[in-house]
């Protein structure tokens, strides 16, 4: 999930172009109302003016909400606006974090119910089994039937009607065979947690395999312009297959084509995946996080901790490359502090909550 709501910065002009404003901060000829940190060019709609140190370090400038709703200046937020992020029976728990099962209780864990139904009411380390009762989860190579069966690390690549097997998250190499890749054909890529691609494609009717990398075609940043415009990758070699994407707005004003999960920093985004799929924390995670976690579009999973401040910087940039490549710091400052934060090298916000709730 994208943690800048880049959508919400296109601007539609009466020609029905689309365009996406600029930023700029601080300037010395404009005059503020009180607990104003944004506004609007009186005589650019296309331009919104930053006060980068109205808001105290509780609070935030929801920019970005004001363009979408059309408004034309916009005040400081507390924090804790923000909705608190789940966790699961057995994961940990506080002020940030809150119980699906329950209250908090005094060591600082959900509760885990007494009997299980789904497979997320056990504990971590365990799966609700076909007899309903908590079972260990399968360790990778193992028999599974679903992939919360199988330990977090791993996920079951599994054909309809048959067993399948808790294999790696990310493991499978461009060309290597799938039991399944639902919803792909011989021409059509759909995103696998399974292959090192993200993607996976259907060599035959009834045979299924990872593609290979896939890159931006042309060079980097490309520039489209106005927003919307059909960003499309190379070919892979392996599945013959391309991808297609929409161009996304920047902070500068300008759409740029959003990377491809073969490009240089999100290249170096999956590699920190993996590396944290090595992360010991990921035992203290329910299973039921294998709905969302480790697909290279949703990030790390909080309740593994351990999170580092170069993980953090990678994901935010290849996940908002488009928006924030060629911000200044200052308008990153405001807009997306999360990344401000990690590209200058200060203690990552990841632990904060602030993020971590979009990560849900």
């Amino acid at each position: 999930m994208k943690f800048v709501a880049i959508l919400s910065l296109v601007i539609v002009v009466a020609d029905d172009v689309l365009k996406c404003p600029s930023f700029v901060c601080d300037p010395s000829d404009v005059t503020w109302n009180e607990g104003v940190c944004a506004m609007q060019n009186a005589t650019n709609n296309f331009q919104y003016f930053l006060k980068t140190s109205e808001c105290d370090s509780d609070q935030l400038c929801p920019i970005l909400k004001t363009i979408a709703e059309g408004g034309t200046s916009t005040a400081c937020i507390p924090t804790n606006n923000t909705s608190s992020p789940i966790a699961l029976p057995g994961e940990r728990c506080d002020i940030l974090h809150t119980c699906v099962t329950g209250i908090c209780t005094e060591e600082g864990t959900c509760p885990v119910p007494p009997t299980c139904v789904n497979p997320g009411d056990c504990p971590p380390g365990k799966f609700c089994n076909s007899q309903a009762t908590c079972e260990s989860q399968v360790v990778i190579a193992g028999t599974c039937n679903a992939d919360t069966d199988c330990v977090n690390n791993a996920k079951c690549d599994q054909a309809v009607g048959t067993a399948g097997k808790c294999i790696r998250y990310g493991s499978v190499a461009g060309g290597a065979a799938l039991q399944a890749c639902t919803g792909a054909t011989a021409t059509m890529l759909v995103p696998h947690g399974l292959c090192a691609s993200g993607f996976c494609y259907a060599p035959t009717a009834t045979t299924f395999a990872c593609s290979g990398a896939l890159t931006t075609n042309g060079t980097l940043p490309m520039n489209t312009t106005t927003y919307g415009v059909n960003c499309v990758s190379n070919e892979d070699t392996t599945s013959k297959c391309s991808l297609t994407q929409t161009s996304e707005c920047g902070y500068d004003g300008y759409a740029y084509c959003p990377l491809f999960t073969g490009d240089p920093d999100y290249a170096d985004y999956a590699s920190d995946i993996q590396a944290y799929l090595s992360n010991p924390g990921l035992v203290n995670c329910n299973t039921q996080r294998h709905v969302t976690a480790f697909q290279y579009s949703s990030g790390f999973n909080w309740c593994a901790q351990n999170i580092t401040e170069s993980q953090s910087y990678h994901y935010l940039r290849a996940i908002n490359y488009a928006a924030v490549f060629n911000a200044t710091s200052c308008v990153l400052k405001v807009l997306n502090p999360e990344y401000y934060q990690a590209e200058g090298g200060a203690e990552s916000l990841f632990l904060s909550g602030l993020l971590l709730a979009l990560l849900q």
